[in-house]
């Protein structure tokens, strides 16, 4: 089921039981709470400190550029002078964040401490096109990085899922926007601003607002309603 064309653009990052779930919700036009097992995060506690990485837009940058090229002299000097925009910035097709790249093995092992003492730690948590993050890299085979590397990279991923769990998605653990861009356009149609009849009814329909709901994020988010 979408809106506008749009909806559950990736339905791999919830359960085949949650989907179901949710499409006979939206049939019958109730939308309940829907109970969410399976995907509890960890709760270890952590350092402080950890950025938000869902604010980081993707693009091609010098960092990645140098990373995929073994070039650890200019990935060196990109950290050393990168802002937090380059140092966690996600690939535009793959999503791979300068993190993850050095968490394949890419480059000299000791620059993944350099970028995380800069400020490269705000994608610790950042998940790729395939959901991965830097961490589960890190603990593949061919990422060639010394076992106390990877033990570091998810510890400190745990801490960072921890200090921001109350603002992820239950269902899947995406860290959420503040504010759900669905509230949004119901403030906007609230206001009488709303000149598109279908969604004048739409917002009329308070049993709608079950869709602001964290876990349908995925519909509460979309950019074309």
């Amino acid at each position: 089921r979408t809106i506008g064309g749009e909806g559950i653009r990736d339905p791999s990052r919830h359960s085949a039981e949650f989907l179901i779930k949710f499409l006979a919700a939206v049939e019958t036009g109730s939308l309940p709470e829907v109970a969410v097992a399976g995907n509890e995060r960890d709760t270890e506690l952590g350092p402080q400190g950890i950025a938000d990485e869902t604010r980081h837009p993707r693009a091609w940058n010098a960092l990645h550029d140098a990373l995929l090229a073994n070039d650890s002299v200019r990935s060196a000097e990109l950290i050393e002078s990168g802002d937090e925009l380059l140092l966690n910035q996600p690939s535009p097709t793959a999503g791979h964040t300068p993190l993850m790249l050095l968490a394949m093995g890419h480059c000299d092992e000791g620059l993944i401490q350099r970028l995380l003492d800069r400020r490269g730690s705000a994608s610790l948590a950042a998940r790729s096109r395939q959901r991965r993050t830097a961490a589960d890299y890190a603990e593949q085979e061919e990422s060639r990085l010394l076992p106390e590397t990877a033990k570091l990279l998810r510890e400190l991923e745990k801490a960072a899922v921890q200090q921001t769990s109350s603002s992820r998605c239950p269902v899947c653990g995406d860290l959420l926007p503040k504010r759900p861009l669905l509230e949004f356009h119901w403030d906007r149609a609230a206001r009488g601003q709303e000149e598109n009849g279908l969604l004048q009814r739409f917002f009329a329909d308070e049993s709608h607002r079950g869709l602001l709901q964290a876990q349908y994020h995925q519909l509460n988010n979309t950019k074309k309603i």
